[in-house]
């Protein structure tokens, strides 16, 4: 037997793939002053995040890093922000964060920049956690 190609069904997978790498990528408009960062580290029974800021200008920039998690256990949102003067080639660390989570579930980070309340730059994160049977 053979199989045809289909290039809808082709491009429909194509498209798909594409558009989940789009939504992983950090959204900035023009030259973002400042560059952040997330790091999500497993540990024993949760993760441990970390949020930075790169700065590429001078500029003071509010940052906030929300995360969310939900598993067996319930629901938890957790918001933390600080505002940081950022000079070229400077690293900050800005917010440090541990959360225990059960065997399955989901964890959703984000990381918002803004200079006078205009979002300069943003990235996200999702983990899923799942026991395969």
């Amino acid at each position: 037997m053979t199989t045809k190609f289909r290039p809808r069904f082709f491009g429909a997978i194509l498209g798909g793939a594409v558009g989940a790498t789009m939504i992983a990528a950090p959204v900035f408009a023009g030259d973002p002053p400042a560059i952040g960062g997330l790091s999500v580290v497993p540990t024993d029974g949760g993760y441990r995040i970390t949020a930075t800021v790169d700065g590429r200008s001078t500029a003071a920039i509010d940052a906030e890093l929300t995360v969310s998690k939900s598993d067996h256990a319930g629901r938890v949102r957790t918001r933390q922000s600080r505002q940081v003067i950022t000079e070229s080639g400077r690293h900050n660390e800005i917010a440090t964060s541990q959360i225990s989570m059960a065997d399955e579930g989901t964890l959703k980070v984000s990381l918002v920049l803004s200079v006078e309340d205009r979002i300069v730059y943003r990235i996200s994160q999702t983990v899923t956690q799942e026991i395969p049977d």
